[in-house]
């Protein structure tokens, strides 16, 4: 079974990480997304998110006229941009030790048989 379950706000995060390496076209920003687990988003999500990172102030952007084609929209993070990426960073962080914790103890269970069956006792009338 493949999972696509991510932690709160990886989105963000993974947006605020991709354009805190470069600043990049939307348009762009799927490919550039796909090696964090996010290749399928829809470039429509994306450019909804966007917008709503821009009105809150965590990107910026403007527009780049092309010689060969019609002008692009370019994104920045902002200072509170890169604030909100490293409360983020923390935030992923500590989910990442809570998912290794999980996965010890899953090896473990493992080790041991897997789940045990448990009997159900029924409940008092």
């Amino acid at each position: 079974m493949e999972s696509t379950a991510v932690p709160r706000d990886h989105f963000r995060a993974s947006l605020l990480l991709v354009l805190g390496e470069a600043p990049t076209y939307g348009y762009d920003l799927p490919a550039l997304l796909a090696p964090l687990g996010l290749g399928d988003a829809d470039r429509g999500f994306v450019y909804r998110t966007l917008r709503v990172m821009e009105a809150d102030g965590l990107v910026s952007s403007a527009w780049d006229p092309s010689p060969t084609g019609p002008a692009r929209r370019t994104y920045t993070v902002t200072p509170a941009g890169r604030a909100w990426g490293a409360a983020a960073s923390a935030a992923l962080r500590d989910a990442d030790r809570h998912m290794a914790a999980w996965q010890a103890r899953y090896r473990l269970l493992q080790r041991r048989g897997g789940p045990q069956v448990v009997q159900r006792v029924p409940a008092a009338s």
